[in-house]
């Protein structure tokens, strides 16, 4: 019975620590995968004498140009479809910031269409090059940094993982856990891609996440 006791107290004491290291490497694995797919889709677009950036500029485009855009890159990615998020439950964009406070800014720098892949991930485009993608479709957390990043396409038609404090200084730090700053996690990516934390020592998916 003694043996049995430790036994159940050392596994209680490590499942919830083995559990939160699986979750962590599922996201970091989907989140490699989703950066190859935007990057070979981005690949077929130029081979296809289509300018990623240029081409698809909002200022001299037009509003509609982001459509085409998603209607483009969707066509370019076996098993994809579009979804309108204003109407569409599978699409819905309700997500918070790093912290897990406020309303994440969405809504009013991008486009309404999204594009749905085979494997529940939901990608769309946002005005001024930037390209979100959700790791995981309408399951939790819908927060910035965790399934939620964010890539820019760069003016040599690349596509980068947004950094803080790179590309126009989107935070990505959790050392005010009551901040409701609506770009709180934008700045991720890059942090989440190489598994390292933006705030000290260690690694991103368990230590950086693990702070809150």
């Amino acid at each position: 019975m003694i043996t049995l006791g430790i036994i159940g107290i050392v596994a209680a004491m490590t499942i919830p620590t083995l559990v939160t290291k699986y979750q962590a490497k599922i996201y970091e694995t989907k989140l490699k995968k989703a950066y190859s797919i935007i990057q070979n889709a981005n690949t077929y677009l130029i081979a296809k004498g289509i300018s990623p950036y240029y081409d698809y500029d909002k200022n001299t485009k037009g509003a509609d140009i982001l459509q085409k855009q998603a209607q483009d890159m969707a066509e370019l990615i076996n098993g994809a479809k579009l979804c309108d998020s204003t109407k569409d439950n599978n699409c819905k964009r309700n997500y918070t910031n790093l912290a897990g406070n406020g309303t994440l800014h969405i809504g009013a720098i991008s486009n309404k269409t999204s594009i749905l892949l085979p494997d529940n991930m939901i990608m769309w485009i946002g005005f001024y090059h930037w390209i979100y993608i959700d790791l995981n479709g309408q399951n939790k957390p819908n927060k910035a940094g965790y399934d939620l990043h964010t890539f820019k396409i760069t003016e040599n038609n690349g596509i980068l993982p947004v950094a803080n404090p790179a590309h126009d200084t989107r935070p990505c730090t959790l050392s005010d856990l009551n901040s409701t700053d609506p770009y709180l996690g934008y700045g991720c990516t890059e942090y989440a891609l190489l598994n390292k934390n933006p705030d000290g020592a260690g690694n991103y998916w368990t230590d950086f996440l693990n702070q809150k």
